[in-house]
């Protein structure tokens, strides 16, 4: 096959009447393409507004948390003992002392 051989008319054909409207056309198009473009900017930004507004709070609340709990070890019986101290009443514990014969 030789390039002579080769058609040299063009496949692809333009509808009637394209270029008429072209400009018009294109002008849409990227005044759409700025409009999404700029919609976009603006859900990001009170997007972003917003993650760090709540960030910030939730910082401060961490901050700011009182740190007044200090856990304390103590052993199994002063565990028990501070629980009956606390949970049973006086006359409980003189009747469990007397009928353990420890009087």
């Amino acid at each position: 096959m030789r390039l002579e051989d080769i058609n040299k008319e063009s496949p692809f054909k333009v509808p009637e009447g394209y270029f008429d409207n072209f400009n018009s056309m294109m002008k849409n198009r990227i005044s759409e393409d700025i409009k999404k473009k700029r919609k976009i900017k603006t859900v990001m930004f009170y997007l972003k507004r917003t993650v760090t507004i709540a960030a910030i709070f939730v910082f401060s609340l961490i901050i700011t948390q009182p740190d007044n709990y200090t856990p304390t070890k103590i052993s199994y019986e002063e565990y028990v003992m501070e629980y009956f101290m606390t949970e049973l009443d006086e006359s409980y514990l003189y009747d469990a002392y007397v009928d353990a014969g420890l009087e």
